[in-house]
């Protein structure tokens, strides 16, 4: 996703509905309440970039922003979206959704169908395993923001994340989780300003970085993209 991004895509997880039993629960009372066909997408959208175009929606759409801003330009005018703002499309109102420099987004699209008399019937999606402690999405969110912003970030790691080298390899160990990187290749890309704290060397390259990112992740090591320390929550 941080590679897609990095290259100006936008990324978007399609039907929620089906896939988290919070928006099935919308998506059935509105349904059987109101006799109105919905479905649920987020959106994220890179710095500076234009997603779908300008284009036209054949049914109603709420947008609600959920991190970042977006600018929405219609016929005669435009209208930029902020956290927590709510914008209202009528169906086949020309508008071309687009980011500035400087400012992801992260929004969700609500698409409402009205007076269908049949729906689509689909079972509803498990409970996903609460994992508190977990990163969260907005972390990981504003963690991509800052690599993939104009300054050179920093990453900090948990304070509970040791780290260890050896004459070959540097090792971040966070309770059971283990990562283990070439010492060579770490030290090209990163350089130490504290004990768990490495600044991204001036010109390196950015998917190299992104991808040391990402094992960082996958592997369960708590860590965090920004500019100046911060405290970061462990992971279960």
């Amino acid at each position: 996703m941080a590679l897609m991004l990095l290259r100006k895509r936008t990324i978007v997880f399609n039907h929620l509905e089906k896939r988290m039993p919070e928006y099935f629960s919308l998506y059935t009372y509105l349904a059987d309440k109101k006799g109105i066909l919905s479905h649920y997408n987020i959106y994220w959208s890179p710095a500076d970039s234009t997603g779908a175009g300008a284009h036209t929606d054949d049914h109603d759409v709420v947008i609600v922003q959920l991190a970042g801003k977006k600018k929405w330009k219609f016929e005669h005018e435009d209208i930029t979206l902020k956290a927590g703002d709510i914008l209202f499309v009528r169906k086949g109102t020309l508008h071309n959704p687009v980011t500035e420099d400087g400012h992801q987004s992260l929004h969700l699209t609500v698409g409402l169908v009205y007076g269908v008399s049949s729906f689509p019937v689909f079972p509803e999606p498990a409970c996903v395993e609460d994992h508190a402690g977990d990163i969260s999405a907005v972390e990981f969110f504003r963690s991509m923001g800052n690599l993939l912003g104009g300054t050179e970030p920093v990453l900090h790691t948990g304070q509970d994340v040791l780290p260890d080298e050896g004459n070959s390899y540097i090792r971040f160990t966070y309770k059971e989780n283990a990562l283990e990187l070439t010492k060579e290749v770490f030290h090209h890309i990163f350089e130490r300003r504290s004990l768990n704290n490495f600044s991204v060397r001036p010109g390196a390259d950015r998917k190299d970085v992104i991808n040391i990112i990402l094992s960082f992740y996958k592997t369960g090591i708590p860590v965090v993209i920004g500019a100046a320390p911060v405290e970061i929550k462990g992971t279960s």
